[in-house]
């Protein structure tokens, strides 16, 4: 089983089951798979309403972590940084984190509603997020996909810097 997608859209997102030489299940085998689990199948895992509590000390504990990752006490200070977070995971967190580290923050398609992850939008449609860029007059962009694993980057004239070149940055700056 491999959990896969998160950078297209919410159809394509999901779970891809590979039988034992890792070639996808037939269509036929995964219509089978998914009316066994729709007869036995409940709520939650069968796990009682009572045992599903929020717990919100998880979410500060996983942005102090995040913020960790990140030398310097506040490095973001004083830029302005334009994140799409490509209606995903990132939305509910990606405005505070850049605010911990400094900058100040345009945020862009931050609304998932279990449909709209990725569509138009994100790492794997930048150029919203570049032109806002330019039109913020911010220093940096950042478009996230669906789980926020992947990121592309536009520097301050609104340039999208892809994953080749975001690596070569960091093993320059590395070198240093």
């Amino acid at each position: 089983m491999v959990v896969s997608a998160s950078h297209n859209p919410y159809p394509d997102n999901g779970i891809k089951l590979l039988d034992p030489e890792g070639f996808k299940w037939s269509d036929d085998e995964e219509a089978a798979l998914a009316r066994r689990l729709d007869r036995t199948a409940g709520p939650a895992a069968g796990l009682p309403e009572e045992a599903l509590v929020p717990d919100e000390t998880l979410r500060e504990e996983y942005l102090r972590h995040l913020a960790a990752t990140v030398p310097g006490e506040r490095p973001l200070d004083g830029l302005r940084v334009v994140v799409d977070t490509g209606n995903g995971a990132a939305s509910t967190y990606a405005r505070e984190l850049f605010e911990r580290l400094g900058a100040r923050v345009t945020l862009l398609h931050a609304a998932p509603d279990g449909r709209n992850v990725n569509a138009g939008c994100g790492s794997t449609a930048p150029d919203e997020m570049a032109a806002r860029v330019l039109v913020e007059g911010a220093d940096l962009g950042a478009a996230f996909d669906g789980d926020a694993d992947r990121c592309i980057l536009a520097d301050e004239r609104g340039e999208v810097r892809d994953g080749d070149a975001i690596l070569y940055l960091w093993a320059t700056s590395l070198k240093r």
